[in-house]
């Protein structure tokens, strides 16, 4: 079989399309058929040895997730499993023509979701609820804001906090992002890169700022968040792009009486036992949500996929078609 293998860490050169042989299930594993695999940012820090828990033994085949049908089975795992459509999360190898999963890792997904949705909705879909739902809890009337607003995370969030009655507004880093997000309902779009968005937002707002922050950027530009954050706000970080954010002042979150938190999906769907994924399901499949995805590459293409990802050139989701429609 083709498979993407990284032997050393590195830049995305170390990335080769190699022939294999077909693996074989352990006896709590399955055999997966891949159909579409993600591009996840954790494919990137991978390849380069960015990351600092569950990281992948050398060599190694990245996909992080992916969708496909269960092709054959471990000696302890049922037979109802055979052929059913899934989704993996959290265990590598979605980057071939066929990849092993442990049975614990396998996303068992309605007929109904498609198999490229099915191949980025376990990720972004409840990283964007829980963002909305259970991390800020954003309410009717309040005013968010979306740092990285061009990505698949930023306009899912977008359009689950406007389903909730929020006004959004999204920071994005070129006028071709603007107008790429335009089309998934956010109230403002400012390109951070032409116009200093603290006092922009600050104008809009007639000072009074926003309610909720999602940032997945960082870096020296987060000290503005606790200048434009309202009385009573919530500022969640999800990521750090541009580097770690400076250090924050106890003193600001006081004298705002402000709350400050970090986010891992994980931890929220362990507590919510997955409920999310009805609605998830439901919305999504009816087009009340929409993922965005905008390009479909092919295993030849992973290297220069992560070149563009890294430089920033990429915009929502990202597939890689292997399988295609089983």
């Amino acid at each position: 079989m083709k498979a993407i293998i990284v032997e050393k860490p590195g830049s995305f050169d170390v990335l080769k399309l190699r022939d294999i042989k077909e693996p074989f299930p352990d006896e709590n594993q399955v055999k997966i058929k891949v159909a579409y695999c993600s591009l996840n940012p954790l494919d990137t820090h991978s390849r380069a040895a960015r990351v600092s828990w569950g990281a992948p033994k050398m060599p190694y085949t990245p996909g992080y997730e992916y969708s496909g049908k269960i092709i054959d089975i471990g000696n302890k795992v049922d037979k109802s499993f055979l052929g059913k459509k899934v989704s993996v999360v959290g265990q590598w190898g979605g980057n071939a023509e066929f990849a092993i999963a442990d049975i614990n890792k396998v996303i068992q997904l309605p007929e109904y979701i498609d198999w490229k949705t099915a191949s980025c909705i376990s990720t972004c879909g409840p990283t964007a609820w829980h963002l909305v739902n259970s991390a800020g809890k954003v309410k009717n009337g309040d005013k968010v804001l979306i740092h990285s607003a061009a990505g698949s995370v930023g306009i899912l969030t977008c359009q689950i906090a406007k389903s909730k009655g929020a006004s959004v507004f999204g920071l994005v880093g070129s006028k071709n992002r603007i107008e790429y997000a335009k089309e998934f309902g956010y109230d403002f779009l400012i390109n951070r890169n032409e116009i200093d968005w603290n006092n922009e937002i600050q104008k809009i707002t007639e000072e009074k700022g926003v309610n909720v922050i999602f940032d997945g950027v960082a870096g020296k530009e987060a000290e503005k968040n606790y200048k434009i954050i309202a009385p009573l706000g919530k500022i969640i970080y999800l990521g750090q792009t541009a580097g770690p954010p400076p250090k924050i002042n106890i003193s600001d979150l006081i004298a705002k009486s402000i709350t400050v938190s970090g986010f891992v999906q994980f931890f929220h769907q362990m507590k919510s036992n997955f409920h999310e994924n009805n609605e998830l399901y439901r919305k999504i499949s009816k087009g009340e949500w929409k993922i965005p995805i905008n390009k479909i590459a092919s295993l030849n293409d992973v290297p220069e996929l992560h070149k563009l990802f890294e430089e920033r050139k990429l915009l929502g989701k990202t597939l890689i078609k292997i399988g295609g429609e089983l």
